[in-house]
């Protein structure tokens, strides 16, 4: 295989990973709803607060994500948002005060709004030609970390309660921010993208 298309290969597939740890930390707190409940002692309109904050500020950020990652590159946007990410689902693990850990579920909204700044990350390897099938296996891939946030998170948490996994869980996402900001991409690489073979089985070109 082609060394540029491996590279290429290889950063469409970390921003996968990225895309479903986001997605994970994003209907989480749906799954451990109950036990939140039992901990806290809170109602069902209180547990609602986690994921509408999460939410709000993940959909708030949208628009300011894609300006970030105009002003200071995709790779360096993903990387701050990934860090914010992982520092408040840390923060949201440890803490005990209920408005506290409303406010760590805005700061990790903000942290995961990372779709725009990864399509601006693709859209620097990836040409138009093949920059759609890309787009789509990362946007695809979502759907894995809703499924990891369901039967696996919701056993960890009978087993070590919620807290571990979702420090667990912070801590990857911080291990992976920091794996993104010391992977530096080859120079000159928008240059080469007309260079790139084409995918197996005549997919086009990259």
């Amino acid at each position: 295989m082609d060394k540029t298309l491996r590279k290429a290969l290889l950063l469409l597939f970390f921003a996968c990973f990225l895309y479903i740890l986001s997605f994970f930390h994003r209907v989480c707190p749906a799954v451990i709803s109950l036990d939140l409940g039992r901990e806290l002692g809170l109602d069902t309109e209180s547990l609602t607060l986690f994921s509408s904050a999460t939410m709000l500020a993940y959909g708030l950020m949208q628009l300011p994500s894609g300006l970030l990652a105009d002003a200071v590159g995709g790779r360096k946007a993903v990387v701050f948002l990934t860090l914010l990410a992982s520092g408040a689902v840390i923060a949201f693990g440890m803490l005990h005060s209920f408005p506290a850990m409303v406010g760590a579920r805005f700061v990790v909204g903000i942290g995961l709004a990372i779709t725009v700044p990864c399509m601006v990350l693709l859209a620097a390897w990836f040409p138009s030609a093949s920059f759609g099938r890309a787009s789509s296996v990362l946007l695809g891939s979502g759907g894995l970390g809703g499924i990891l946030a369901a039967p696996p998170l919701a056993f960890l948490s009978s087993q070590f309660g919620w807290r571990v996994p979702i420090v667990g869980a912070g801590l990857l996402t911080l291990a992976s921010g920091f794996l993104c900001a010391i992977r530096r991409h080859p120079k000159r690489h928008r240059a080469k993208r007309h260079l790139l073979p084409r995918w197996p089985g005549g997919l086009g070109k990259y």
